[in-house]
């Protein structure tokens, strides 16, 4: 399949460059901001700033530490030594790990000013919908042409833009047939949203707290470990590793799922089998 020039490339402005992954990890937010519209005047009128505080907290959290885990995990630096580029997020640049940690943060802060509830009762909410957010962002990726696997012979192959220098009148290169790891990364996040949204709201796993942000955790970056021995270094440094940055970086994250899915089933009560 080839994704040619001027067909799936994000549309052009004048000195703004829409980029397909960074608009859809402002996705999550949109369904609480839709929903605050569907209710009468009055009770938005006297709607309290905190009231909005989680959805916007989520989108601070997220780009932040999404653009500083890029930043300092990938380039740290180049970044260290040019500080000011941290804040061209429009050049691209956004780590999924960062992401996380960001968002973690974030959750702290609303558990403490907004829920008085403990973060992995949060948690288990939170990620049911993430991994249906988390796929679109890798088909965001794709659309970017952009975090791509190795040549493949495999039917399927994708054929990519290495670069964007055709848009200032370059000639297009393009790449061998490639392995869409974006499209594997989606599928897999997609089950995942899948499985878990059963698991809440079918089984009942939010009665064992941590259960489902654990499983959450174990799948979404279990996946990405897997995927990343077919996707091509983000960087050269990685080259000479025994495992890429995307996958070292995985391993404390899946680790955090098991001991959660642990201590979920060892204390939790009243789940209903899955």
């Amino acid at each position: 399949l080839d994704l040619l020039p001027g067909r799936l490339t994000p549309p052009s402005f004048p000195s703004v460059r829409v980029r397909y992954a960074g608009t859809d990890w402002r996705l999550p937010s949109f369904p609480d901001r839709l929903q605050d519209r569907g209710k009468d005047v009055e009770k938005r009128e006297t709607q309290s700033g905190m009231d909005r505080f989680p959805a916007d907290l989520y989108d601070v959290g997220t780009v932040i530490g999404a653009r500083l885990g890029h930043c300092l995990f990938y380039a740290p630096d180049y970044y260290l030594a040019n500080p000011l580029e941290i804040l061209k997020v429009w050049e691209g640049g956004l780590a999924s790990h960062g992401g996380t940690l960001g968002i973690i943060i974030a959750i702290y802060f609303y558990s403490k000013r907004v829920s008085h509830r403990s973060m992995l009762w949060t948690f288990d909410k939170l990620v049911v919908p993430t991994g249906l957010v988390a796929a679109m962002i890798r088909l965001g990726n794709l659309m970017n042409h952009e975090i791509y696997g190795h040549p493949t012979d495999l039917p399927g192959g994708f054929v990519l833009l290495k670069t964007a220098a055709w848009k200032r009148g370059a000639a297009p290169v393009f790449t061998a047939p490639s392995h869409p790891t974006q499209l594997y990364e989606a599928a897999s996040y997609l089950v995942t949203f899948r499985y878990l949204y059963v698991a809440h709201f079918k089984k009942d796993a939010w009665k064992k707290e941590g259960l489902i942000f654990g499983v959450f955790m174990i799948c979404v970056f279990g996946s990405r470990f897997f995927i990343e021995f077919l996707k091509n270094d983000q960087e050269e440094f990685e080259a000479d590793m025994m495992l890429n940055m995307g996958q070292w970086l995985s391993i404390p994250f899946v680790l955090a799922g098991i001991y959660f899915v642990w201590r979920a089933m060892r204390l939790g009560k009243g789940m209903k089998k899955i």
